[in-house]
């Protein structure tokens, strides 16, 4: 009886063809650490065959033109594993936190599945660095809000730090009490708000504030961003403000 019902499970394998939870992935997230700008890194995934039968697997697929792969061999038989190479180029300009993905796939006669997510993590850093990582608060209408933030050198050199913007969207409700209507809101360019630098001069080594003040006039919420040119790209330093018509009792 035993072997009976051990003869039908391999029937099913075979008949069935490969399942993609018999295909592995030594890992399904890795990051790429510090980079500066312009840099290139590589890392590696192994996918492992631990079915019984062949697997032809479909060229990785990253989640953008700054990721490139390569796959070391696309036909798996039982026990065989391949290589996917995965390239990343930190693009002029780009800063801050990275998340990429890359996704594979498997041929099978009943179509094409995918079967993994790979998942490529890190962070650009240029010349200057700041921290928080966002600008996030809650404010009342009629608030005056001062924030601040640290610019910090990354570099030998002096930096000039000039020609700071900030672009923010307004999302406002006009309905009364604190509680958000998704349906009521409206959007619109948000200006009430000041930037200034402690010193326009970043030497080597030291560090700056960056101060912002807005004037909340309505509830919602206003998003954004602040701008600030360095030598080696940009700085995009996020912006998250939700405001109350009163303040919570």
């Amino acid at each position: 009886m035993r072997l009976f019902i051990r003869h039908i499970v391999i029937f099913l394998l075979f008949s069935t063809g490969l399942s993609a939870q018999q295909l592995r992935m030594d890992a399904l997230e890795k990051s790429f650490g510090t980079m500066r700008p312009l840099e290139r890194r590589t890392l590696t995934f192994t996918v492992y065959n631990d079915g019984p039968v062949t697997a032809h697997l479909g060229q990785p697929r990253p989640s953008c033109g700054c990721t490139a792969t390569m796959l070391s061999n696309s036909t798996l038989a039982p026990g065989d594993s391949a290589v996917v190479e995965v390239r990343f180029h930190a693009a002029p300009g780009m800063m801050g936190q990275i998340a990429k993905s890359v996704s594979m796939d498997l041929h099978e006669e009943s179509g094409t599945t995918t079967f993994a997510v790979l998942r490529i993590r890190g962070s650009v850093v240029g010349d200057v660095i700041y921290s928080p990582g966002m600008l996030r608060f809650t404010a009342v209408v009629g608030d005056t809000v001062r924030l601040q933030l640290t610019l910090s050198s990354n570099t030998d050199k002096p930096v000039r730090l000039q020609s700071l913007s900030a672009s923010l969207l307004a999302y406002v409700d006009t309905t009364a009490g604190n509680r958000y209507h998704i349906d009521q809101v409206q959007s619109r360019p948000f200006t009430a708000f000041d930037l200034h630098l402690e010193a326009e001069q970043l030497m080597p080594d030291d560090s700056t504030r960056l101060y912002m003040q807005l004037r909340p006039t309505e509830k919602g919420q206003i998003n954004g961003t602040i701008r600030v040119p360095i030598p080696d790209g940009e700085l995009r330093i996020p912006v998250s403000v939700v405001v109350l018509r009163t303040r919570a009792p």
